[in-house]
């Protein structure tokens, strides 16, 4: 992952067009709270976009569109369901929390990310020329993608609910602590370093390795691989050649 720069699309007219829609719509979510639906083509038109900023490449992992393929608009922190990982138990588990249902049409949580780095998908798959299963550690299986995974920092509150002054929104959610770096305001240059044979590591408490599988952590990935398991190190080469 490297960071985006945004600049250049919020000066878009398409970009304003579309703040103009996003606007109408979270003046809604502020007037009746969270939603029983939200309105999907408000961060679908977004994506395309993203698309054109980004030269059609997955802010995650930065690999480019493929023919057969579909890139998602993500949102970074889950607008309805949130998950965290369990290390004790090894599973993924729901937080108690409404969602960031608030930030659905906010543009600095809506990132361009491939289905292999954003949803599940069983072994194989892979769209790698060398090798059509294996992920980047030498390892097959499945992989879970990002989802609706949203860790933070162990003793880090959530954020449950919207302040009255969307402005000041991302102020306030400074308070939490997450753990998966954000494309357009992190640089992974900051976090992690490069040992060795290419290894890399480490080097701040938001990525830290955590667990058996550290050390193999993907050149082009956006979490820790401690803090989820290592399951985000095992990305399938195609989206392990960038850094």
């Amino acid at each position: 992952m490297r960071q985006v720069n945004y600049i250049p699309f919020l000066k878009s007219p398409e970009f304003k067009a579309w703040l103009r829609r996003s606007r109408k719509a979270r003046s809604k979510i502020l007037a009746s709270g969270k939603p029983a639906n939200f309105n999907q083509a408000i961060w679908a038109d977004l994506k395309q976009i993203l698309i054109d900023l980004n030269n059609e490449k997955c802010m995650y992992c930065e690999g480019q569109y493929l023919a057969g393929s579909h890139d998602d608009a993500e949102h970074y922190r889950p607008k309805g369901e949130v998950t965290e990982w369990d290390e004790a138990g090894e599973v993924r588990r729901k937080v108690v929390h409404p969602g960031y249902y608030w930030l659905a049409y906010e543009w600095q949580n809506i990132l361009l990310a491939c289905t292999k780095c954003n949803s599940a998908h069983p072994a194989g798959g892979c769209y790698s020329k060398s090798c059509a299963t294996a992920h980047v550690d030498g390892t097959h299986g499945p992989h879970p993608g990002k989802a609706i995974e949203f860790p933070l920092a162990v003793g880090s509150n959530r954020c449950a609910n919207p302040g009255p002054t969307p402005n000041r929104w991302w102020k306030e959610l400074k308070a939490e602590e997450p753990l998966l770096l954000h494309p357009y305001f992190d640089r992974c240059d900051e976090h992690f370093a490069v040992a060795k044979f290419g290894v890399i590591y480490g080097i701040t408490p938001r990525v830290e390795p955590r667990c058996e599988h550290a050390t193999s952590i993907a050149p082009g990935c956006a979490a820790p691989a401690g803090t989820l398991r290592g399951r985000f190190a095992r990305m399938p080469p195609c989206c392990a050649s960038f850094i």
